[in-house]
C-alpha cells in the first residue's frame, strides 16, 4: 500500500471511530439527533468506497479528502460543537465546500465517461459547464430537502440570518 493510501485509510478509520464514539455516547444520553447525525455521517463515509466498488470508478484522493473534511466540518464542528449557531458564516462555508465537492465529483465522472466512451468529444468549456450545472442542481435539491425537513419534520436547518 502506498504512503498516500495509508494516510487516507488512517484518516477514514480515525474519523469512523470518532463518529462511532459520538454516536454511542449520544445513544446513552438519549440525544437522538446526534445519534442520527452519527449514523448518517458513517453512511456518507462509506459512499466513496461503495461508488468505487459498484461503478468501478476511481476518484482522486483529493475528492476523498474533501468529503472527509466536509463531514468533519459539518457533523462534528457544525452540529456537535454548535458552530452553526456560533459562527454566522459557517453554513455559507459548508455550502461552498459542498459545491466544490459536487463539481469535482461531476468533473471526475464526466472525465471517466470520456475515457470509457472514447468517441465522446467534449470541449473543456462543456465539461466545466456541466460540472457547474450539476453542482448548482445539487445545491438546489439540498435547499428543497432542508425546506421539507423543516416544514414537515420540525427540523431547524434553514435558520434566519443573525442580525448584527
Amino acid at each position: 500500500m502506498k504512503r498516500k493510501d495509508k494516510i487516507r485509510v488512517g484518516m477514514y478509520l480515525s474519523y469512523m471511530v470518532f463518529i462511532t464514539i459520538i454516536g454511542v455516547a449520544s445513544y446513552f444520553v438519549n440525544n437522538l439527533l446526534d445519534l442520527a447525525l452519527s449514523v448518517i455521517a458513517l453512511i456518507l463515509i462509506f459512499s466513496p468506497v461503495l461508488i468505487r466498488k459498484d461503478f468501478s470508478a476511481n476518484f482522486p484522493s483529493l475528492i476523498d479528502t474533501l468529503i472527509l473534511v466536509y463531514l468533519f466540518l459539518g457533523t462534528y464542528l457544525g452540529s456537535f460543537k454548535s458552530f452553526f449557531e456560533r459562527i454566522w458564516w459557517w453554513d455559507i462555508l459548508l455550502h461552498l465546500l459542498m459545491g466544490v465537492n459536487i463539481a469535482l465529483i461531476s468533473f471526475s465522472v464526466i472525465y471517466r465517461l470520456k475515457e470509457v466512451k472514447s468517441h465522446v468529444q467534449l470541449s473543456p468549456f462543456m465539461v466545466a459547464f456541466f460540472s457547474f450545472a450539476i453542482s448548482m442542481a445539487a445545491g438546489g435539491i439540498w435547499e428543497i430537502v432542508e425546506y421539507v425537513l423543516d416544514t414537515f419534520f420540525g427540523f431547524e436547518l434553514q435558520k434566519p440570518p443573525r442580525i448584527r
